[in-house]
């Protein structure tokens, strides 16, 4: 048989040659636990333990939490208020554009549109009565006038005719701009009428709906602006975070970032946008204060700060992520390949200075100073000079 690439003889002379390996392996394993303890106890701190330099990365980043939305999607939202009396599709569903999501109904609109219709018919019935009205007194004036002019009458009648010519068509442009008006609420009760079908804009999955088809009895009230459904395309989605300017600086467009998941995933995505938010201001409301955000586009506040949206886009492809998720998002500002790295935990501040204790010869500790790098969340950069297999104490927190 063969063991570990050894042929070893079958028989007792088999057994002693293998019993002799394994002894030999053990052998080396406790020497090699004996060294290590030798240097636990060299330090004898139990929260104390020995590492050694090591090459690294140390990575410049941002950590933010986000809130996720997909890179493209669609809100539906009536222009008027509306009573949507069906959805044609339920939370979760996959829907193509031009697909049909709910309707509203238009029983009620109809009947203002007749009404407004009818007061149109009225309105312009009377406007072609002081339209006449104005054209005879119009004519009758031209008549007056010619013989005012002839001196057949006099003055003061000409100024009678022109009174009743104004005041007709004061008359006239009175039933005119009423018209107008029902003319253009029959026009507002026509578009609603015609936009009573909510279809979809593109084609993705309805993440949200305003209520559970089945649990809606009769026809549902809305006002206009109210997002009744929202259809978000998969694949493509957004970390977007507010931040401070002084958490912002030296983040920019293009930049990687890693984006991770509740779940644990990580995805590699890249910074879009890095933009200043509208203004948020102090507004008294009737005893009380609130605040809301002017839209002044300069993103500057009372106190001097400067808000700013900064928005990750990366790729999740076939994956259907739910509404209103929030994620860990590091955005890289710089990475640096350092040759020698030590946990922060090595290191130690005496006197103002960098040092740290090495173990000489495996017999004690010695302190040396130090020259620190680049410094990361965990580790830090050791421009001194260290030999790979140099022993350093550190600290287990």
């Amino acid at each position: 048989m063969r063991i570990s690439g050894i042929k070893c003889a079958s028989g007792s002379s088999g057994k002693i040659l293998f019993l002799g390996i394994v002894l030999a392996i053990g052998t080396e394993l406790l020497a090699d636990e004996s060294r290590s303890a030798k240097q636990m106890v060299a330090i004898g701190d139990p929260f104390e333990l020995p590492t050694k330099p090591k090459s690294c990365v140390i990575q410049d980043d941002l950590r933010v939490a986000s809130r996720i939305f997909a890179a493209q999607y669609q809100e539906v939202r009536p222009e008027y208020m509306s009573l949507i009396g069906s959805f044609n599709v339920t939370r979760g569903q996959s829907v193509k554009k031009g697909q049909l999501l709910a309707t509203a109904v238009t029983s009620n609109l109809e009947k203002m549109r007749e009404i407004y219709q009818d007061y149109a018919q009225l309105y312009l019935g009377q406007l072609r009565i002081a339209t006449n009205s104005r054209k005879v007194a119009e004519a009758r004036r031209e008549r007056i006038k010619n013989l005012t002019e002839k001196g057949v009458m006099a003055a003061s009648e000409l100024e009678q005719v022109d009174s009743a010519v104004v005041s007709a068509k004061q008359v006239e442009e009175r039933m005119q701009r009423g018209l107008e008006s029902m003319q253009k609420n029959v026009d507002t009760y026509s578009v609603q009428i015609k936009q009573a079908n909510f279809f979809s804009a593109i084609d993705g999955v309805v993440t949200e709906l305003i209520v559970d088809p089945k649990s809606l009895s009769g026809n549902l009230m809305v006002m206009a602006g109210t997002v009744i459904a929202k259809i978000e395309k998969p694949g493509r989605y957004r970390a977007e975070a507010q931040l401070f300017d002084s958490q912002v600086h030296g983040v920019a467009t293009g930049m990687n970032a890693t984006v991770t998941l509740p779940d644990g995933n990580t995805i590699v995505g890249k910074v879009t946008e890095v933009s200043t938010l509208p203004t948020e201001k102090k507004v008294e409301m009737s005893g009380y204060s609130s605040y809301s955000y002017q839209n002044e586009g300069d993103g500057k506040a009372s106190g001097g700060l400067t808000f700013y949206r900064v928005i990750v886009e990366f790729d999740r492809a076939g994956a259907i992520l739910p509404p209103n998720l929030l994620a860990d998002v590091s955005i890289i500002k710089s990475t640096h390949q350092a040759k020698f790295c030590l946990p922060w935990n090595a290191i130690q501040i005496v006197d103002g200075k960098p040092s740290i204790q090495i173990l000489e010869d495996g017999k004690g500790w010695s302190r040396i100073p130090v020259r620190l790098g680049k410094r990361g969340r965990y580790d830090v950069e050791v421009e001194t000079p260290l030999a790979g297999s140099t022993v350093v104490k550190s600290k287990i927190w």
